[in-house]
C-alpha cells in the first residue's frame, strides 16, 4: 500500500510523504531525472526515497518504507502539517481576509484531539498567516517617509486613476486622499454629503482615516449613502481638512463639474467644521445629532448632584426605580432640543430650566456653555460664544423633510471596514488593498443600481423607520404644540422615539 504526497516544510522547501513518513529532499541524480529524499528524522534515520523529478506526476522510483529506524509512522504529524499547510495556502489566496478567520475555515472539520494538540499555538498559527499573506506586498515601511506609492496602490482594481493627491513622502504632516473618478462624479452631484474620521482601522504611520460619503439614488427613489473618498491624515488640524477639500475642488473644476451639495454632515470636529463653513460658505454644515446626543449623555454620566459628587451623578436617577420621574423627563427634553426651531430655540432651553429637578442644573449650565449661548460676559471676562452653535445641531429644518439627521451610517461604514480589515492599525498595503477593494465594490454596485437594481442595501429596520415616520409627522405639527402652550409635550412625544441612551 502506498500513499504519496507533497507538502511543504516550514522553510518553503519540498516534503514528500510516503505511508505516514516524510522525507527532505537529499540530493538529485546527475542526468537530473531522479530525486534522493532522506527521512526527515535524518539524525537517528537514514531511510531514502527515490522518485522522479515531475512534481505533476510524480512516481516512486525506490521505496525505503521498511528501513526506518527507531521510529514508526507518524500519521498525526502529517494531518498537522496538512492543516498548517491549508493555512498558508489560504492566507496566500486571501491576503485581505482575517487570520482568525483563515484559522477556523482551516480547523472547522478536525475532530481528532491529537491533530488539535499537536498545532502550533493559535497565536503562532496566526502569525504564520500573517507573514504568508505579506508575501505578495512590498515590504511594510517603518517610517512615513518610507511609503512610496506606485501601482497597483495609486489604482482601481479596473486601472483607472485612484491616488487624487499626496503631500509627499518628505511632508511630516502628509495627507494622502483616494478617490475614484465614478466616485468622484458622485460627490459633486449629491446634495447630503458626510464625512467622518476613525483612528481603529489606519496604520500606524497616521493618525486618522478620514472618509467622505455621498447619496445615490435609485430608480425606486430609494436613497444609499457610499464612501466616495479615503484620506490618510498625519494631523487633525485645520491646514489638514483645507488641504483635502482643496484637492476635491481643483478636481471638481479640472472636471468642470459644481457641487450640488445642499447640506454638509460631519462630527463635531471643530477643525473640519470651520474649513467646510470657509470653503463651503452657502452650505447648510451640520454636526452629527447622534454625537449630540452622546456628548448630552456623557454629562449625564459624569455630572455631580448638588454639592457632593456621587459615583453615579446624575445618571443614578435617570432609571431609579424609586424616584419621580422628573429627571428622566428632563434629560428627554434636553435630547429633543435639535427639533424645535432655531427661533424657538433659547426661550424653549429656558423653560425646560426653569421646570427642571435642581439636580439635572449641572447638566443645563454644561449644555448652556458649550452649545447654546455660551459663557456670559462677567465681570472682565469677555462673552464667549458656544463652541458648538445651535445652528450647528439643530435639525427641525431636515426634520420636516424626513432628511438623515445623523452620521450614523457612516459610523457603520467605518465599524463594517474595521471587521473587513480584521486588525486594529493594520499594514498599510492590506489597508489600501482593502480600500481598493471597497471601491471597486462601489462601483459595481453604482453601475447595478444605474441598470435598474432596487434594494441593494439592507432595507432600513421597520422599527427605526416606523419611529423616523412618527418624529416627522411631530415636526410638521411643531406649530400647532406651539399655539395650544404644549412646547413641553411636544418634546416629550420626541423623545419617546428616540433612545434616551445613545448606544
Amino acid at each position: 500500500w502506498t500513499s504519496m504526497e507533497l507538502l511543504r516544510s516550514n522553510k518553503g522547501t519540498n516534503l514528500l510523504v510516503l505511508n505516514g513518513f516524510t522525507y527532505s529532499e537529499h540530493s538529485r541524480s546527475k542526468n537530473r531525472r531522479k530525486i534522493y529524499w532522506r527521512c526527515s528524522e535524518r539524525g537517528s534515520c537514514n531511510a531514502r526515497v527515490h522518485t522522479n523529478t515531475d512534481f505533476g506526476d510524480l512516481q516512486l522510483l525506490q521505496d525505503g518504507t521498511d528501513k526506518h529506524l527507531g521510529h514508526i509512522e507518524d500519521h498525526k504529524g502529517v494531518e498537522t502539517r496538512r492543516v498548517m499547510q491549508g493555512v498558508k495556502r489560504k492566507a496566500e489566496e486571501h491576503p485581505n481576509e482575517a487570520p482568525t478567520r483563515l484559522i477556523r475555515q482551516a480547523v472547522a472539520a478536525i475532530n481528532d484531539p491529537e491533530v488539535l494538540a499537536r498545532l502550533p499555538a493559535r497565536n503562532s498559527v496566526r502569525r504564520v498567516a500573517n507573514q504568508h499573506q505579506n508575501l505578495g506586498r512590498p515590504r511594510n515601511p517603518q517610517e512615513l517617509q518610507d511609503i512610496i506609492l506606485d501601482p497597483p496602490y495609486t489604482t482601481t482594481k479596473r486601472g483607472t486613476r485612484f491616488l487624487l493627491f499626496d503631500s509627499g513622502p518628505g511632508d511630516p504632516d502628509r495627507v494622502i486622499v483616494f478617490a475614484a473618478e465614478a466616485s468622484r462624479r458622485v460627490l459633486f452631484a449629491s446634495e447630503i454629503v458626510f464625512s467622518d474620521g476613525t483612528f481603529k482601522t489606519v496604520p500606524n504611520q497616521f493618525a486618522q482615516l478620514y472618509t467622505v460619503h455621498g447619496l445615490v439614488t435609485d430608480v425606486a427613489s430609494r436613497r444609499y449613502v457610499f464612501p466616495l473618498v479615503f484620506c490618510l491624515c498625519v494631523r487633525k488640524n485645520e491646514a489638514t481638512y483645507r488641504r483635502i477639500w482643496e484637492a476635491i475642488t481643483e478636481e471638481a473644476a479640472r472636471l468642470g463639474k459644481r457641487f450640488r451639495m445642499r447640506i454638509m454632515m460631519t462630527d463635531f470636529e471643530l477643525a473640519a467644521i470651520n474649513v467646510q463653513r470657509a470653503m463651503f460658505p452657502d452650505v447648510q454644515h451640520k454636526g452629527c445629532l447622534f454625537h449630540f446626543n452622546q456628548s448630552l449623555w456623557r454629562q449625564v454620566i459624569i455630572s455631580p448632584v448638588g454639592s457632593q459628587r456621587r459615583t453615579t451623578g446624575v445618571l443614578g436617577y435617570v432609571n431609579a426605580e424609586n424616584e419621580p420621574h422628573t429627571v428622566r423627563r428632563d434629560v428627554q427634553r434636553l435630547m429633543a432640543l435639535p427639533f424645535v426651531p432655531l427661533a424657538d430655540l433659547e426661550d424653549t432651553f429656558d423653560t425646560i430650566v426653569e421646570q427642571c429637578d435642581d439636580r439635572v442644573l449641572s447638566v443645563t449650565n454644561s449644555l448652556e456653555a458649550t452649545y447654546i449661548r455660551g459663557h456670559r460676559n462677567l465681570r472682565r471676562r469677555r462673552a464667549v460664544p458656544p463652541q458648538f452653535p445651535p445652528e450647528l445641531w439643530n435639525v427641525y429644518e431636515q426634520a420636516t423633510e424626513n432628511v438623515t439627521r445623523t452620521t450614523n451610517v457612516v459610523e457603520g461604514w467605518h465599524s463594517k471596514f474595521q471587521k473587513m480589515l480584521g486588525v486594529h492599525h493594520a499594514n498599510i498595503w492590506k489597508f489600501l488593498e482593502e480600500v481598493r477593494d471597497e471601491e471597486h465594490d462601489f462601483h459595481q454596485v453604482l453601475t447595478q443600481i444605474r441598470a435598474g437594481h432596487i434594494d441593494i442595501k439592507q432595507p432600513v429596520n421597520k422599527k427605526y423607520e416606523m419611529s423616523q415616520r412618527r418624529v416627522y409627522n411631530l415636526a410638521n405639527s411643531y406649530e400647532d404644540y406651539k399655539e395650544r402652550g404644549e412646547v413641553m409635550r411636544y418634546l416629550e412625544a420626541i423623545s419617546y422615539n428616540r433612545k434616551i441612551q445613545p448606544d
